[in-house]
């Protein structure tokens, strides 16, 4: 009898370990999560993103991808923004809830004042690759790694992880900054294994 419980257990635990780390329990999880927006039109994504709302292995870290930045776009940004603060974040928190729950990969200051109308970084959003160039050093802030740079995406390689791209709008007035929007992406879903 003892040893018809031990394997149960084992079964059991196995069972459960199997559907949490099953990259197809995140898709589903995700499925249903839709873009968020704290003021009306404002809105940010992706646009390499495919209709599963995974993103290409290229933004990856090397040797499996290319280390590269993903393009980013947004519009309806509020009148009167001087400024827009874009996090990329790795939203993912499992059972294993580590320090890389909440990973901030990668966070800008943007004075949209300064940016061209077209270009890496410009009014209407962030080329492909817009990290290793050298407007990215002007306008890059320490990541969760206490760094000033861009970390490309690198979840363990069995696992699928969920990423989003924050903004928030605001109007600097001397040392004053005052909000006047907030949007997300919607969950961008990212493995090393696709």
């Amino acid at each position: 009898m003892y040893k018809f419980l031990k394997s149960l257990l084992a079964a059991l635990f196995g069972c459960i370990v199997a559907s949490c780390s099953s990259s197809n329990s995140l898709t589903n999880f995700c499925a249903g999560a839709s873009a968020d927006s704290y003021t009306k039109d404002f809105q940010i994504w992706c646009p390499t993103q495919n209709s599963y709302n995974y993103v290409p292995v290229k933004y990856g870290c090397p040797p499996h991808g290319e280390g590269i930045s993903p393009p980013i776009q947004w519009k309806g940004i509020p009148e009167g923004t001087t400024h827009l603060q874009l996090v990329v974040v790795d939203a993912t928190c499992t059972y294993e809830c580590d320090q890389n729950c909440k990973f901030h990969h990668w966070v800008l200051e943007l004075p949209l004042n300064e940016l061209p109308e077209t270009g890496p970084f410009s009014q209407g959003g962030i080329e492909e690759g817009a990290s290793a160039s050298s407007d990215a050093v002007k306008y890059t802030k320490k990541n969760t790694l206490q760094q000033n740079a861009y970390m490309p995406f690198c979840p363990p390689i069995i696992q699928t992880h969920a990423y989003v791209f924050q903004v928030i709008a605001f109007r600097q007035t001397g040392e004053k900054k005052e909000i006047l929007g907030r949007a997300q992406s919607m969950p961008l879903l990212f493995s090393l294994q696709q």
